[in-house]
């Protein structure tokens, strides 16, 4: 045994060095960080001050509840101490039974509700039997329960759990063995009750309908004692007794208590900042299972940080399978055990955890009602993972996953339409959309918001919304008003637009010009709206000069035409309109060439009279100058190839990447230059000055001439590091070892982890540099669907 160990560190020794050649871990190591994580004083992170500033006392839930594995069923009761916290008189309180909703496979069966000792009468009613009503002034009921009073009730019911891979059902696989049971929406549950009366949506499948108070929860769970539960709160004490194990569990404020227990669960746990992360995952997957507690920890920092603290001392990541990718429960989240067969970065997996955490923050920190405005908490969820990006990789990253969800939303847009991000469940339970629009466009709305109010302003204005809702519920209108209050001036603009409105506007921009002053350049153009109603709105444009590209933010008024005039301190060449393309817009005209204006209107005819010869080896060094009109100045030159491959690949890029300046004498004409001739195929290529330093060929703005070469011999060396030869010929070693190792059946035990959960110090991400800038329909029992495509033609649910 021990010799077969030391060869498989061998093998893996040589395995790990080859890919480090090819892949250094610089190449896969976390960009400097975009966001810079701030905590204004306005916010105190003391957990004791937010609890004590919510409603006391809670409403307190406790439940004892055994699971019975050779049936599939759960036997509980329930205890609640119901608080009214409202201006009026009730006469019933009513629950919600989602369980009924799986019928039959799954339902929740009532079998006594009483108070004090007596029973109390109640009827079950709504869409599946979802609704139960409870009333207090029927004989015996205790009456009308008055304005902060309370009434204790106790219920006693059975579960039937569907055999369903959903978030609430049991399932098991066989390869590999897993059998998971998740119990989310699973325990009667007090419904909201406001101005509006008693909230009693449906169960909704494809999507989020779920909406309550918070509360308190003592919960009991009952299982085999060979299983591992995962669940809200905090755990406390752990018994067997005669083959069976009960976990007490005891939370703070929450909106729900939600649970999941297997037989083939691992777990490892990590501390952050006083907040224990554990992953629950199967026991091949252990390296997913320690990449969500990375991903959980870049989380929390970057969302306490901006959003406000994680107000629990828990969370945790279980790999099991809620019908899709994954889903939000307080203190849990849920996700497929699918992603965790490539736990790699900026991968779904990374992404769909980013996601739900960020529903730790809304619904669930502050709530929504995820019925009449899904949009707010999905929409935020969504945005979250931008932040995540941002936060971990770099903006870079950050606008590439954003480009996929615009591409997404738009080609939605193209093919069936736009629409409003404030539609509730009733609209989207007959309309297709509801992810592009509630998901993607939502955090783009969100996104375009903090674009339109600057990075500072719009993160001291969530950390408002979270100091004044923490614990209690939030609607659109609060929403605006908070962010209001902040800013220090309405909203009307932007929210009547693009949260109450459908939001896409039209813009072109005209009749630019370029004028030459003392020691700068002033462009002068018109911005045109082309939609009926004009609007207010901070629009980015760039400007590409000679020396840079400057990125600057203008106000345009409400007006169909604004002229907007930008100064630049170099010549300009090229003005952009959002090349980011950071507004929910389309364009008519969005780029204008401005050269045509400058001295380097006859730029094109300066000549490339120098090169060498026409054919050289790829070996060779390359010698240029020319003659012609170009300015006394200096200018970048570099070797680009064209689309006369000899192999047809017709994508340009410049050769090398770092420039040899050029320069020019007084009567324009370029000074000899040597430029370094690296490898190339066999080939037609092109030679071209660009006058633009910092910007790169292919963008078709800067080529001012060109003279063709042709590559005699030569040949093509693949751009990996250093030791790239002797990394293949490690790599073509060990899978030789590995052949011959299943030739001669050699086998031996790998080592597995098991135990207890461990405990380690995570050190906490330092905080980054400053900002410097899918799902398809399910049907009834699979609540959501994950596709992994950068365009997702429509999708009607999709429960992350």
């Amino acid at each position: 045994m021990k010799s077969f160990v030391n060869f498989d560190l061998t093998v893996f020794l040589i395995f790990v060095f080859s890919v480090l050649q090819i892949y250094p871990l610089s190449t896969i190591s976390p960009n400097n960080f975009a966001l810079q994580l701030v905590t204004p004083s306005l916010i105190d992170s003391s957990n004791s001050r937010i609890l004590s500033e919510i409603q006391s006392p809670l409403t307190n839930y406790t439940i004892q509840t055994v699971l019975q594995t050779s049936t599939q069923t759960v036997s509980a009761n329930t205890t609640v101490n119901y608080v009214n916290h409202t201006p009026d008189n009730l006469s019933e309180v009513i629950f919600h039974l989602y369980p009924n909703a799986f019928h039959p496979e799954g339902y929740l069966t009532i079998e006594s509700v009483r108070y004090g000792g007596s029973n109390l009468s109640y009827l079950i009613s709504g869409i599946d039997s979802t609704i139960l009503n409870v009333s207090l002034v029927t004989a015996p009921g205790p009456g009308l329960l008055l304005p902060n009073t309370n009434v204790t009730l106790k219920l006693n019911y059975q579960i039937k759990i569907p055999n369903s891979p959903d978030r609430f059902g049991w399932h098991n696989t066989t390869s590999p063995e897993f059998l998971v049971y998740n119990m989310g929406n699973w325990h009667p549950i007090i419904a909201v009750y406001d101005e509006r009366g008693w909230h009693t949506a449906p169960y909704i499948f494809n999507f989020e309908s779920f909406y309550s108070d918070v509360a308190t929860y003592e919960v009991h769970i009952t299982a085999p004692e060979n299983y591992v539960v995962a669940a809200t709160g905090e755990l406390q004490t752990v018994t067997n007794s005669l083959g069976i194990r009960t976990w007490h569990w005891s939370t703070g404020p929450v909106r729900d208590f939600t649970w999941s227990a297997s037989p083939h669960y691992q777990s490892s746990s990590v501390l952050v900042s006083g907040v224990n992360i554990t992953s629950y995952h199967l026991t091949d997957h252990l390296e997913g299972g320690q990449r969500a507690l990375q991903v959980a920890n870049q989380c929390l920092v970057a969302f306490g940080s901006l959003f406000g603290p994680y107000p629990w001392s828990s969370l945790r990541i279980v790999e099991t399978v809620p019908g899709g990718a994954g889903m939000e429960y307080p203190q849990l989240v849920m996700i497929s055990k699918g992603l965790y067969d490539n736990p790699s970065i900026l991968s779904p997996f990374e992404t769909v955890i980013a996601h739900e955490i960020g529903h730790q923050w809304i619904p669930f920190t502050i709530g929504t009602d995820s019925y009449t405005e899904p949009w707010i908490d999905e929409g935020f969820a969504s945005y979250a993972e931008l932040v995540f990006i941002e936060y971990t990789y770099g903006y870079i990253e950050r606008q590439n996953h954003r480009r996929e969800k615009l591409d997404s939303y738009r080609f939605f847009v193209t093919e069936w339409g736009d629409n409003n991000i404030s539609q509730s469940m009733d609209y989207w339970d007959t309309h297709t959309g509801y992810f592009e629009i509630v998901y993607n466009k939502a955090s783009l709305v969100f996104d375009m918001l903090r674009n339109q109010l600057g990075d500072a302003l719009f993160y001291q204005a969530w950390q408002h919304v979270y100091q004044q809702t923490i614990h209690q519920n939030l609607r659109a209108t609060d929403f605006q008003s908070l962010f209001e209050e902040t800013v220090g001036e309405p909203l009307d603009w932007y929210f009547d637009h693009w949260v109450f409105g459908s939001g896409i506007i039209t813009l072109n921009i005209s009749n630019a010009t370029a004028h030459q002053g003392s020691g700068s350049w002033t462009v002068t153009f018109q911005l045109n709206q082309a939609q009926a109603n004009p609007i207010v709105l901070r629009v980015p444009f760039q400007v590409v000069t000679a020396e840079n590209v400057e990125p600057i933010w203008e106000w345009i008024d409400a007006v169909p035409i604004t002229n907007v005039t930008i100064t630049t301190s170099a010549l300009p060449i090229w003005l952009n309109l959002d090349p980011e393309d950071l507004l929910l817009a389309k364009y008519v005209n969005r780029s204008i060439y401005l050269g045509e204006q400058s001295p380097l209107a006859n730029v094109e005819s300066c000549d490339l009279t120098g090169v060498r010869k026409d054919s050289f080896n790829s070996s060779e060094t390359i010698y240029v100058n020319g003659s012609g009109f170009l300015p006394s100045t200096t200018y970048d030159l570099y070797i680009v190839v064209d689309s006369r491959w000899i192999d047809g690949t017709t994508i340009p890029r410049r050769i090398p990447d770092t420039a040899e300046n050029v320069s020019s004498d007084s009567s324009g004409n370029i000074l000899p230059t040597i430029v370094w001739g690296p490898p190339l195929t066999m080939g037609k290529y092109d030679i071209v000055i660009d006058i633009n330093r910092n910007n790169h060929y292919d963008e078709g703005i800067d080529a001012l001439d060109d003279k063709d070469i042709e590559v005699t011999a030569g040949f093509f060396i693949p751009e990996f590091p250093p030791l790239t030869i002797l990394s293949l010929f490690m790599i073509a070693t060990l899978l030789a070892i590995m052949f011959y190792r299943k030739k001669a059946q050699i086998s031996h035990k790998k080592m597995g982890v098991a135990g207890d959960v461990s405990t380690v110090e995570w050190v906490q991400i330092p905080p980054p540099a400053l900002f410097t800038k899918p799902l398809a329909s399910r049907k009834k029992g699979s609540c959501r669907r994950f596709l992994h495509s950068k365009r997702v033609l429509h999708s009607k649910r999709v429960q992350i």
